[in-house]
């Protein structure tokens, strides 16, 4: 698995000099639950696009890369439009390469990773987690609302939509064709990564995976990096609920080995 992730951006509504990547949540950079969330998964190398302030980003991340290779790529051009540095990212990956796209201000559980990779579309040139719980967004105005057929291909991409199915939750499985969107829309002067979609959506090529209920959450502001805690509760009661659930299986699984070997009135050894 090859992951890209955007970084290039300046982050400016959270409103701290460093870099948004470094952010500390839940103690750990935010860069870092990322790159963990990769390696749980099996993803072995990320391409990180940065721009501002990526060199002190590169630094920052030291020998600290939770199991994943970092190739870094910078785009100069980090306060044009995010599809620029999509692209730049696409050009650096090994040739014909599937990969994961990801924003580097969205937490995702490595669940949420897990089935948009095993679910991408061999139909689409990209396709997206779609989240259908629009309640448990935590700004909704600035979610990117997606429109879905019922075949599960978006046919409208914007964040002023006024009807949508779901919300794009940041994570796309996308083929080496997705490029040549991103390249059409730059070439019409459409920049943003959005447009792409909707380039991609117009061809029929952009689909969906549904994610609903799976822990994700995008930190753009200071109220959203406060309300990032409830997505560590969400994402850690998940994985214990599947402990105890393994455990619980393992259990019974000997208990019904005992019960096999010395039946009910048979006399231990």
């Amino acid at each position: 698995m090859n992951a890209l992730i955007i970084a290039a951006g300046m982050g400016t509504r959270l409103g701290q000099d460093q870099h948004k990547c470094l952010t500390p949540v839940h103690g750990r950079p935010l860069i870092n639950h990322i790159l963990e969330s990769l390696a749980v998964c099996g993803c072995h190398d990320a391409w990180i696009v940065t721009g501002w302030q990526g060199e002190q980003l590169q630094q920052a991340l030291g020998d600290k890369r939770c199991h994943v290779r970092l190739h870094f790529v910078h785009n100069p051009d980090f306060r044009r439009g995010n599809g620029i540095s999509v692209l730049r990212g696409i050009d650096a990956l090994p040739p014909g390469a599937e990969f994961l796209l990801l924003m580097s201000d969205h937490l995702v559980s490595p669940d949420l990773v897990h089935r948009v990779w095993r679910q991408r579309r061999c139909d689409c040139a990209a396709a997206v987690g779609i989240d259908r719980d629009a309640g448990s967004i935590h700004d909704l105005d600035d979610g990117m609302k997606v429109q879905i057929d019922d075949v599960g291909k978006v046919t409208a991409i914007a964040k002023t939509l006024a009807t949508y199915t779901g919300i794009d939750c940041g994570v796309f499985a996308c083929s080496p064709a997705f490029a040549n969107y991103l390249r059409a829309a730059q070439a019409a002067g459409e920049e943003s990564l959005s447009q792409a979609c909707a380039r991609a959506a117009a061809d029929g090529s952009m689909g969906t995976v549904e994610i609903t209920g799976l822990p994700w959450h995008d930190i753009d502001t200071a109220d959203g990096l406060q309300a990032a805690e409830p997505f560590y509760f969400a994402r850690h009661l998940r994985r214990s609920a599947r402990s105890f659930a393994c455990w619980l299986a393992g259990a019974v699984v000997l208990l019904l080995l005992i019960h096999h070997l010395f039946p009910v009135g048979s006399v231990l050894p």
